[in-house]
């Protein structure tokens, strides 16, 4: 329970009115998911003003709300609380912080170009076999999502696991500010949200802000691989533990096998010890993320047996290379959760590898926020597309142009612009033969999830597990 009292000290805010005693369950930014008791945070974005929410979340049952002081007078209701701060989005943040360093928890941050979510997921299920864990729900990496997650921290918690994304510099050094984590982790540096921070060395700056607003006693693990990311990382002189293949790196791949489709095994050696795994998730890109979950695993005192049993049982996340297995022995591909150029070379690399004769359809959308780099990075994802001689390439979005010109400059011919998702759903489906490999991936924004179901409800998944 938050009293009102001690929200508007710890976010340097003053109450304008209602009783200062009153006592909130809980904290929304959302009036639609308001239940009754909340302290409703009023946030302004680009699309919406939650002060033009505060009467609707009052008359669902909040009682109270979080209002920049320049709209103090739009609330109304004498019994309803209203503190008023100077940035409603920082004085979220601060509540969040104030509330986190109550609790006795160890907190892992996380973040990267790609990898953040399957890590934490994996990291979660490692854990949780022995520890009470709370973690990011979904995708709530930002600034809202973040003091979210952590404002549900109970005295029962002993391990918390968030994630930390960013579209400009300053993001992760805020979220680290909040969250104070002991251990970070960083999955890799690539070109992701380049319209918030220009280039690659602006994504590495705002990536690389864990490393120097992490606690001097904190430790990251770091993807050693990236020379670019291991030379930053030197600079801030913390603790620093870099995975990979490459000699250089403290835990050291030694040896990895994929399986196709159905999984892959791996071991490392860290401190002179071996350490063997198996997945069951296909694609190295998973095995470095079991690399980055088991070894702060290893760290934090669990058991190898414990870690290879939990990620024997680890099945992907919807949405991110999630393997569905239809009729015909077709295999849809749902990697429609997010895409930037990094994720997506990964991808193609992977299929690439085995693809094993089978019909491969590749249907992609918009890579979002990159900025001067779009049509270059929509180009070369054409292109690389086309290496990989699939049987058809769709392509759907206001880039899409640029990937359909970049396979063509390739001399790849079965290539088209899909105006829709319904469209792009057809076609596929007017294509597919026995044991076919659809493999589909855009932003997020771009809702390419359409087409799976679209697919799906044509051709009958089955219930199989791998």
């Amino acid at each position: 329970m938050l009293k009102a009292k001690e929200v508007s000290e710890a976010i340097s805010g003053y109450i304008i009115r209602g009783d200062p005693e009153t006592l909130f369950c809980s904290v929304s930014t959302d009036s639609r998911n308001i239940k009754g008791g909340e302290l409703f945070f009023a946030l302004k974005g680009e699309r919406h003003d939650g002060h033009l929410f505060i009467d609707d979340a009052r008359r669902k049952g909040a009682k109270g709300a979080v209002i920049n002081e320049s709209m103090k007078d739009v609330v109304k209701g004498d019994d309803f609380v209203v503190i008023a701060v100077k940035d409603t989005l920082k004085a979220l943040g601060d509540l969040s912080g104030w509330w986190r360093r109550r609790f006795d928890v160890k907190v892992i941050g996380i973040t990267g170009s790609s990898g953040k979510t399957t890590t934490k997921e994996m990291l979660s299920k490692i854990l949780s076999a022995e520890k009470n864990v709370l973690k990011s729900p979904g995708n709530y990496n930002n600034l809202i999502g973040l003091p979210l997650t952590l404002l549900n921290l109970r005295r029962f918690h002993e391990i918390a696991i968030v994630e930390m994304g960013m579209n400009r510099i300053g993001e992760i050094r805020r979220l680290t500010e909040i969250a104070r984590p002991e251990i970070g982790i960083i999955t890799n540096v690539g070109p992701a949200h380049l319209e918030g921070v220009g280039d690659i060395r602006g994504v590495l700056k705002a990536k690389t802000e864990l490393i120097e607003e992490i606690s001097e006693d904190g430790v990251v693990f770091i993807n050693g691989d990236s020379e670019l990311l291991s030379k930053e990382a030197e600079r801030f002189g913390k603790n620093v533990i870099r995975f990979g293949k490459g000699s250089q790196n403290d835990i050291r791949i030694i040896e990895y096998k994929e399986d196709g489709f159905y999984g892959s095994s791996f071991s490392f050696l860290w401190k002179g010890k071996r350490y063997s795994f198996q997945l069951s998730v296909p694609g190295f890109f998973n095995i470095m993320n079991a690399v980055a979950a088991s070894a702060v695993a290893i760290y934090l005192g669990m058991s190898e047996d414990v870690i290879k049993r939990k990620l024997k049982e680890y099945r992907e996340v919807e949405g991110r290379f999630q393997r569905i297995y239809l009729k015909e022995d077709v295999l849809l591909i749902n990697d429609t959760y997010n895409a930037n150029p990094l994720s997506l070379k990964e991808a193609l690399s992977f299929l690439n590898k085995i693809r094993s004769g089978r019909k491969l359809i590749i249907g992609l959308g918009d890579m979002l926020e990159l900025g001067d780099y779009t049509e270059k990075a929509h180009r070369e994802a054409g292109r690389e597309v086309a290496k990989l001689k699939p049987d058809f390439f769709f392509a759907i979005g206001n880039f899409a142009r640029y990937m359909i010109e970049g396979a063509r400059d390739e001399g790849f011919k079965n290539v088209f612009l899909c105006s829709d998702h319904e469209e792009m759903a057809e076609l596929i489906k007017k294509h597919l033969k026995k044991g076919s490999v659809v493999f589909l991936k855009a932003s997020r924004r771009i809702c390419l999830e359409n087409v799976v179901k679209k697919i799906k409800e044509e051709w009958d998944e089955e219930d199989r597990n791998c």
